[in-house]
């Protein structure tokens, strides 16, 4: 398979496209992540660049199937673009064993932007004894 040069707009939509899909429940995550793996692993790049966020695949020996990572994509509590708090959890991107909040992944139900939040955990809570 030749190695392509740059991520082209249409491979870029159709990562984002599947992305969407998923948060919307229209796709399995396994599809989802199976069919981003192929498009970016065409490119033998780290970090493939979508819109205004990146993905990274991750592949384990444990894992039936590739781990698709949202990279370098904006920080908020709502919607950075449209402002909307309706949005669909895409995973937990960052585990923070000593804080209440996790860092996960989203994307918003309204315009489709997607972007990083805090979740809220449990985690502290147990720790502390707090039922």
């Amino acid at each position: 398979m030749p190695i392509l040069q740059f991520p082209s707009l249409e491979d870029r939509t159709n990562v984002h496209n599947l992305i969407i899909d998923y948060a919307n429940k229209r796709v399995t995550l396994t599809k989802m992540m199976t069919s981003v793996a192929e498009i970016v692993e065409q490119y033998k790049v780290l970090k493939f660049p979508v819109f205004d966020y990146s993905v990274k695949v991750i592949r384990s020996k444990h894992a039936s199937h590739p781990i698709i990572s949202i990279d370098s994509a904006r920080m908020s509590d709502n919607c950075p673009v449209c402002g909307s708090n309706e949005s669909g959890y895409l995973r937990t991107e960052k585990e923070n064993f000593d804080l209440e909040y996790d860092v996960v992944s989203t994307a918003c139900m309204d315009c489709s932007c997607v972007y990083l939040s805090k979740g809220k955990n449990l985690r502290a809570n147990v720790k502390k004894g707090v039922k």
